[in-house]
């Protein structure tokens, strides 16, 4: 992928001068009337992030304003973030509607303050439950509230070992390449799904997906 001068003047061109400015205080108006001159080296900086696979902590920033809905201005709960009315509007647009009732909300981070979080289901308004545990599973992967996903690697590497002893049990006699058929049929799928989302980052996550292996080999 390489990004052109072009590519971006096009997209300064499209911007809106009476949006509110970004986190760098730069107006959007000043970036549009500058766009011939900021183009270029904007292209090098987005290309050189690509090459190197780094992402300048900077554009990583951005202003979440949350919609005043009514009561106190001064209590969060009565404030909604936009993102999530956007996203259901979004749903109902396309027809893939969310089912409100098993929805819930989960607070990543460690400075958690509770809000009250609302979505439309068959013409009301219903509150989403709150995950008080910090644990929640979605599509088959555990999602931990410190994003770690530690407990997530435990759970799929205990499902992989009662596999791997059941499967001693059950055979007797298993040469090469019936072990290696049945390892990568029953056993390396739970240890491999979503890992685009879990890849282990502690050293003791990996110890324990590698053991897995090591004992299948052994």
């Amino acid at each position: 992928m390489h990004i052109t001068k072009e590519d971006v003047l096009k997209k300064l061109a499209k911007l809106n001068p009476n949006k509110a400015q970004g986190p760098d205080n730069i107006p959007s108006s000043i970036l549009k009337q500058c766009a011939t001159e900021l183009a270029a080296p904007l292209a090098t900086l987005m290309n050189r992030s690509l090459q190197e696979g780094v992402i300048p902590s900077e554009w990583k920033l951005a202003h979440v304003s949350p919609i005043f809905k009514k009561g106190k201005k001064d209590t969060p709960g009565n404030y909604r973030p936009d993102d999530l009315n956007r996203l259901q509007l979004w749903s109902d647009a396309w027809q893939l509607r969310f089912n409100a009732e098993k929805c819930k909300v989960m607070y990543i981070g460690k400075n958690r303050n509770p809000c009250e979080y609302k979505m439309t289901s068959k013409g009301e308004r219903i509150t989403l439950e709150s995950v008080s545990v910090s644990l929640e599973k979605d599509l088959g992967v555990n999602i931990d509230s410190d994003l770690k996903f530690s407990k997530h690697v435990s759970i799929q590497v205990n499902k992989a070992n009662n596999l791997l002893a059941l499967i001693r049990r059950g055979f007797t006699m298993l040469d090469k390449v019936s072990l290696s058929t049945l390892y990568k049929s029953m056993i390396r799928p739970h240890l491999e799904y979503g890992n685009v989302v879990w890849y282990p980052r502690l050293k003791g996550d990996e110890e324990q997906l590698e053991k897995v292996q090591r004992l299948a080999t052994n």
